[in-house]
C-alpha cells in the first residue's frame, strides 16, 4: 500500500470525527511515514507497522467519543461510546457490554421499585380522602386509622423518594465509572 492511498484510507476510516481532528491525525500519518521514509526505512514496511487504517480510526473514534461523553454527558453520548467500544472486538462485547446491560436493569429495576413506593404512599394519603367521606368501607374512620394511614404514606413516600434519589446518584457515579473503564479497556487493548 502507498502513502497517499494508506491516508485516504485513514481519513475515509475517520469520518466519524470533526473534519479538524482528521486533518491533524491524517497530517501526524502522513509526517511519520515522511519521517520514517527519510531516515532510510521502506515506506511499505512503515506503513505496515503502522497497523491498518480501520484500526486506528476505531481508536481514535473511541477516545473522541469518551471526551465528547465527558464533557457534555447525554445517553445519545454515552451509547456512541459503547458503540465505539464494541467496535474495537469481540472481547468488548462480552466484557463490556454483559455487565453494562445487568448494571443498568439493576438500576432501572430499583428506580422502578421507588416509583412504585411514591405512588403507594400518594394512594395511602389518598386513602384519608376516603374514611373522612365515609366510602371507606371495613374502616371506622377513628383518628388511629387516619394516623396509621399518614404515618404508612407518609413512610412508603419518603422511602419512594429517597431510593429514587439514590438510584439518580448511582446513575451518575455508574455513567463516569464506566466512561473510565472503557478508556482503561482501550489502553489495554491498543497497548497504549
Amino acid at each position: 500500500m502507498k502513502k497517499k492511498e494508506y491516508l485516504e484510507d485513514l481519513a475515509q476510516a475517520l469520518k466519524a470525527l470533526p473534519v479538524s481532528d482528521i486533518e491533524v491525525i491524517v497530517y501526524d500519518y502522513a509526517e511519520h511515514i515522511q519521517a520514517a521514509v527519510e531516515r532510510g526505512e521502506n515506506e511499505s514496511e512503515v506503513i505496515k507497522r503502522l497497523g491498518s487504517p480501520k484500526a486506528i480510526a476505531k481508536e481514535y473514534t473511541l477516545n473522541h467519543f469518551i471526551e465528547n461523553a465527558k464533557t457534555k454527558p447525554s445517553g445519545r453520548n454515552y451509547t456512541k461510546v459503547l458503540l465505539a467500544a464494541l467496535g474495537l472486538g469481540f472481547f468488548n462485547l462480552v466484557i463490556v457490554l454483559g455487565p453494562f446491560i445487568g448494571i443498568w436493569c439493576v438500576l432501572a429495576c430499583l428506580f422502578i421499585a421507588g416509583t412504585a413506593l411514591v405512588l403507594s404512599g400518594i394512594v395511602t394519603l389518598l386513602a384519608i380522602l376516603l374514611i373522612t367521606t365515609g366510602l371507606a368501607a371495613g374502616l371506622s374512620g377513628t383518628i388511629w386509622d387516619v394516623t396509621t394511614l399518614i404515618g404508612i404514606g407518609t413512610a412508603l413516600g419518603s422511602i419512594g423518594l429517597l431510593t429514587m434519589l439514590g438510584i439518580a446518584l448511582a446513575s451518575k457515579k455508574f455513567y463516569h465509572m464506566t466512561l473510565k473503564y472503557l478508556q482503561l479497556n482501550m489502553q489495554l487493548i491498543t497497548g497504549k
